[in-house]
């Protein structure tokens, strides 16, 4: 075969080959479509048959919300038809009630006592909303007078949360002549109401505010006030007697205040700073940790009150304003140094200069005043005699410690001393039984002693041992005696560095 035949004869086959493939090729992807649609239509199926199934649940759960919702607003247009109702019921029963005692709830103890069931229970099934139209509607009808010289409604012990006071003040800014006394209001909003001739006694306020409000001759004596704030407030002749503020939760920064009296009062680290307390009386007060940072204290008087750690920085509080109270322990005075109590043992720091006895009483042996070996600037108390020992001892009454009112007080007796020397404070009864005894030695810096309501004065004893200067040829020794009361210390155990 020649080589021409050769070349025709291979181009042939491969024309053919390229045929067989093309053929091949195109069967082969006529065979994927085929595949390929139905696997198509069956995802689309799936995909819409998804689609459809999330639109069908979208759309029941749409119809359970706004169910729901129907629901909910069905029965919040019940549960105001139903305070309507028993509202206006209220309102009816005690109109009949001013119809059948000429117009007065408080001039009988019938009507005074069907009257004061009905509002309480009136008040626990209603809203704050219609509970302030509660009391609009006796305060304008005269049964709820905040004066001495009348009688009011008794509302006491009912509770009345979220009561804003501007939705009952006359334009939302006066608010006379009304008693509360004896209530519980949390939540409560008095921001910029004027009140006169109001009583709060004994009500309990917790989360209230009376910023910037002003109140003349408002009585709050007994209540317990929790979370308040009389932030920027303007109070005149208001009385807080025997009220107790609770721990570092009452602000009266900025208030103006004069002629307020804090009598028997527990203010434990309320905040007066920058208000102006002038002629103000905080009498036998609990005012421990109290901040008066640049008030204004003129005349203020302090007398028996408790000044421990009690800020006076920037106010011109004077020497006999502090003098007359009952502890100024650790105050901050307003040259910026802190204080401490005089002690209550006479001659406790051991004065070579004053005579032994013009103090203590000698009970046996024999105890000098003599110059420290260490150092000849200082004295200290000392056994005269090696041969026997000797003691002495010192009263101290406790007539300014009020057992009613400063309960869970504390004696601490403080001294310097050698080993052979001890002290004892014995606290005793009025005829001498001692109640309750602690002993001071060489190994401790202090004794505490908790005061006890019988106790009526308290004794130091110091003991010098004679036996001790044999054994050791020292002489032993004492000094720095310090008696001093931490009053109402249990008052403020929660609040930790105070």
């Amino acid at each position: 075969m020649t080589l021409h035949e050769n070349s025709t004869q291979t181009k042939r086959r491969f024309v053919q080959n390229r045929k067989l493939c093309d053929v091949t090729f195109a069967q082969a992807l006529k065979s994927i479509s085929s595949l390929l649609l139905p696997v198509m239509l069956g995802i689309f199926t799936v995909v819409i048959t998804v689609n459809q199934q999330n639109a069908t649940k979208q759309q029941r759960e749409e119809d359970q919300k706004a169910a729901e919702e129907n629901r909910r607003v069905e029965r919040d247009i019940a549960a105001e038809r139903y305070r309507d109702d028993i509202f206006d019921a209220y309102i009816k029963g005690i109109g009949q009630l001013f119809e059948k005692y000429n117009g007065s709830l408080i001039s009988n103890r019938v009507p005074m006592t069907l009257a004061r069931a009905k509002t309480l229970n009136i008040f626990r099934r209603l809203d704050p909303q219609r509970n302030i139209r509660i009391i609009r509607f006796l305060h304008e009808s005269e049964q709820l007078s905040g004066t001495r010289e009348q009688i009011s409604l008794d509302l006491s012990t009912a509770e009345l949360p979220g009561i804003d006071f501007r939705h009952l003040a006359i334009y939302r800014k006066q608010l006379d002549n009304i008693s509360l006394a004896s209530t519980f209001l949390s939540n409560a909003t008095f921001i910029d109401v004027g009140m006169k001739h109001v009583n709060f006694s004994r009500t309990r306020f917790n989360d209230s505010s009376w910023s910037s409000a002003q109140l003349e001759n408002a009585e709050f004596t007994f209540a317990e006030l929790h979370n308040v704030n009389f932030l920027s407030a303007r109070l005149n002749f208001v009385n807080f007697s025997n009220t107790s503020f609770n721990n570092n939760s009452v602000n009266f920064r900025n208030a103006v205040m004069p002629y307020t009296k804090f009598e028997r009062t527990r203010c434990i680290a309320a905040h007066f700073n920058y208000s102006n307390l002038s002629q103000s009386i905080f009498f036998q007060v609990n005012a421990k940790s109290a901040s008066f940072n640049n008030a204004d204290l003129t005349n203020t008087n302090f007398s028996l009150a408790n000044l421990h750690k009690t800020n006076f920085a920037g106010t011109k509080v004077s020497c006999s304003q502090l003098d007359s109270a009952l502890s100024i322990k650790d105050a901050l005075l307003p040259n910026g140094t802190c204080v401490r109590d005089p002690n209550l043992v006479k001659n406790g720091y051991a004065d070579c200069n004053t005579p032994l006895l013009l103090s203590w009483v000698l009970t046996h042996g024999n105890i000098t005043i003599m110059k420290a070996e260490a150092d000849f600037n200082n004295c200290h108390f000392a056994l005269q005699s090696n041969n026997v020992g000797a003691s002495m001892y010192q009263k101290i009454g406790l007539e300014h410690w009020d057992s009613g009112f400063w309960k869970y007080s504390l004696a601490v007796l403080e001294a310097k001393m050698t080993n052979g020397v001890s002290i004892e404070l014995n606290g005793k009864s009025q005829n001498g039984t001692i109640i309750d005894k602690k002993i001071l030695d060489a190994t401790e810096n202090n004794t505490i002693m908790r005061l006890h309501e019988d106790m009526k004065e308290l004794d130091v004893l110091v003991k010098f041992s004679a036996y001790y200067n044999i054994i050791h040829n020292k002489n032993n020794w004492c000094d720095e005696i310090k008696l001093f009361i931490d009053y109402g210390t249990a008052e403020v155990e929660s609040l930790r560095g105070l």
